[in-house]
């Protein structure tokens, strides 16, 4: 099979924020009164963003979210964005093994700054150059 271009999604696919994420979130919640694990939190708070995570949240808990599980989400937020994200597994070399003429690019609901800090941090922001696509632009 020939392919004339590859769009990655970016989450999940090229770095490990999925995992990450879910664990926070069950450690958080958790943390505030209502018992969540890893899985519970993957399974149902994965891929939402915005108001879609929000009242995700908020039917899990029963109520409205507290200050305080935005607040350790922020901190979280800057966490990654200071120490970067992994890479998921076979990721870089599966990018860095396709032919260099394939043109390739990033189409991905998360911030353009966040895309560029974490391929920045896994090496991999030259095998896309410009090509990246963002649902939003900034934080």
């Amino acid at each position: 099979m020939r392919f004339d271009a590859i769009i990655f999604d970016f989450d999940g696919v090229l770095i490990e924020s999925e995992f990450v994420s879910g664990q926070q979130v069950a450690t958080t919640l958790t943390a505030l009164g209502h018992p969540t694990t890893v899985d519970q939190a993957l399974d149902t708070f994965t891929g939402l963003g915005g108001k879609d995570f929000h009242d995700a949240i908020e039917n899990w808990i029963g109520g409205p979210i507290p200050d305080s599980f935005h607040a350790a989400r922020q901190i979280e937020d800057h966490r990654v964005m200071r120490d970067g994200l992994n890479a998921v597994a076979g990721a870089i070399a599966f990018v860095r093994r396709l032919p260099r003429a394939l043109p390739r690019a990033i189409a991905s609901s998360s911030t353009t700054q966040w895309i560029t800090r974490h391929l920045d941090h896994i090496g991999l922001r030259d095998a896309f150059g410009g090509h990246i696509y963002s649902g939003r632009e900034h934080v």
